[in-house]
């Protein structure tokens, strides 16, 4: 039996939609407001509850010999606590972020607490008893839920334009949404895995403008691109931000257009033949998903 957390994310809906196809059964840890639609396969079942009430972590957990925990790292200790006391569970994978590196400088006192909670939740897990593996995806693309890729394909596609701030020199590693999945499948069940940490990026390295470049293509329709200068992006963004206080949207972001985010992944190639999509074959399947969902014209 398999728990798995954040299932109602893009990550979680592909990653059960896979495993409903073995025979294993999976339990869903969702809240009782959740859109499920997503997930309504034969062998899935669904246990509503909250990860501040510890007791529904508890009634999750029942008889289950794996987990999958995809919703937020930082909130393993409960289910690392209540699993260490069960003796037939077998292995949990963590899904946490290639963040706890990238922002890791920053100056943004919520990237900053978010990096302290991730970097602690890690050392948690890799101090449990437990079996264990930390997988950490780059930028995640390729269902409707993202919020990174997804942001861009949106804007061009309403605003047949889109401003690169700087030069767009910055080299991303975005990583396909299956891929992760396969990833996350593949450690799971491989009994020579255990306490190990894995990054999972793209194939390889795109520059921002090339990544702009190949959804733009994708769109197949008129896109102006053009390059607005860094300290002007910047002083667009204060501006915003006065008016619209209540954004995700921060400086750092500006910031890191045009810085490398590369990440290696021999270890993943070693240990199970992880083989990432390249961007440019990504970015297709998610614009044409799109557009099947009726959610791009």
């Amino acid at each position: 039996m398999i728990l798995v957390t954040g299932a109602t994310s893009q990550l979680g809906e592909i990653l059960v939609q896979k495993l409903s196809k073995g025979n294993e059964k999976i339990i869903c840890f969702v809240r009782e407001t959740s859109n499920v639609e997503n997930l309504k396969f034969d062998n899935v079942e669904f246990v509503y509850g909250d990860y501040k009430n510890m007791e529904s972590i508890r009634n999750s957990l029942k008889d289950v010999e794996y987990l999958v925990h995809i919703g937020g790292i930082w909130y393993e200790h409960d289910f690392l606590e209540i699993l260490e006391k069960n003796a037939k569970f077998k292995k949990a994978v963590f899904v946490g972020s290639t963040s706890v590196f990238q922002k890791i400088s920053s100056n943004d006192p919520h990237e900053q607490e978010l990096v302290r909670k991730m970097r602690k939740a890690e050392s948690e897990i890799n101090a449990s008893k437990l079996d264990t593996v930390i997988i950490r995806p780059t930028m995640l693309y390729g269902r409707d839920k993202d919020k990174n890729i997804l942001i861009l394909i949106n804007f061009m596609n309403k605003f047949h334009f889109f401003p690169i701030i700087g030069k767009g020199s910055g080299r991303k590693q975005p990583v396909y949404v299956g891929d992760v999945a396969d990833a996350i499948i593949s450690v799971l069940f491989n009994e020579k895995i255990k306490k190990e940490e894995y990054n999972i990026p793209g194939e390889e390295p795109i520059l921002y403008t090339d990544m702009i470049s190949e959804i733009r293509k994708n769109l197949n329709k008129p896109v102006f691109v053009f390059h607005i200068p860094l300290s002007m992006a910047k002083l667009g963004f204060r501006v915003f931000k006065k008016i619209k206080k209540s954004t995700t949207v921060n400086e750092e972001m500006v910031n890191r257009v045009n810085t490398d985010f590369v990440f290696d992944f021999k270890k993943a190639k070693n240990d199970f033949n992880f083989k990432p999509l390249p961007f440019n074959q990504g970015i297709k399947r998610q614009i044409e998903y799109l557009r099947t969902k009726g959610k791009l014209q």
